[in-house]
């Protein structure tokens, strides 16, 4: 089994209806966020499959007190990518204070991107130079 990263874009909206009926919306803010999730799979297809899967189990929905509700839904599979690691070292990277450092993404550089198609996402872009880095 190989490890791999699927980066989700989400969006989180959050709304301040009336508490009176007919509970209109008052104001209305929305961000996105990207949520990062490290899980096996036997190889690209599958894992593309098991990102896809965890879509719908993404979405959420809270209210924080009266008049206030935020709403969390998945835009889709902003990058998946194979995490290369040396063997053994996982456990020993996840006890470390600060765990494994699996990379940066820059909202500056996210507003003005889409999400990808699958022949887009990392994972899919093509053979690999075959060294795997070390923590």
């Amino acid at each position: 089994m190989s490890l791999y990263i699927a980066h989700f874009l989400m969006k989180e909206e959050n709304a301040s209806l009336s508490t009176q009926p007919p509970y209109d919306v008052n104001r209305r803010e929305k961000r996105h966020f990207i949520a990062s999730h490290l899980f096996t799979a036997s190889d690209a297809e599958a894992a593309y499959d098991r990102a896809i899967g965890m879509l719908p189990g993404l979405s959420d929905a809270n209210h924080d007190g009266p008049g206030d509700r935020t709403n969390v839904e998945p835009v889709g599979i902003f990058d998946l990518d194979e995490v290369f690691v040396a063997e053994g070292q996982v456990v020993t990277g996840l006890s470390q204070p600060y765990g494994i450092d699996v990379g940066v993404l820059f909202i500056e550089e996210l507003l003005c991107q889409r999400t990808r198609t699958k022949q887009e996402l990392t994972v899919f872009a093509g053979p690999r130079d075959g060294r795997a880095e070390q923590l």
